[in-house]
């Protein structure tokens, strides 16, 4: 393996772990919290950043099987990712840490 292929396998876990950390921490922050309705809708702000943060975490990761999933459960499973989208998971990720922020 490269220099360069090994600094990119690094940012990659890196990113991921980041991400995978803070959604631990999303949890963890999540069951201690008392929820009633009438609060603060300032309270809101967090779950809301967190469900776009997820969301869109999830669509960049499935992204290539959503372009193939009306073509049978063979093509679906036969589907390599071409290219990840690290501007949008990158805007994922900043969504996740502004939930912190925000708690």
């Amino acid at each position: 393996m490269t220099e360069t292929g090994l600094l990119r396998l690094v940012a990659v876990a890196s990113l991921l772990f980041a991400f995978a950390l803070l959604m631990i921490l999303w949890g963890t922050l999540v069951s201690t919290w008392e929820i009633s309705l009438g609060d603060d809708p300032s309270e809101w702000k967090g779950w809301i950043l967190n469900f776009l943060g997820v969301s869109l975490a999830l669509y960049v990761f499935m992204a290539d099987s959503l372009d193939v999933a009306g073509r049978g459960v063979n093509v679906l499973r036969d589907v390599l990712p071409a290219s990840f989208n690290w501007p949008l998971f990158s805007l994922a990720l900043f969504l996740k840490i502004l939930t912190y922020s925000s708690a």
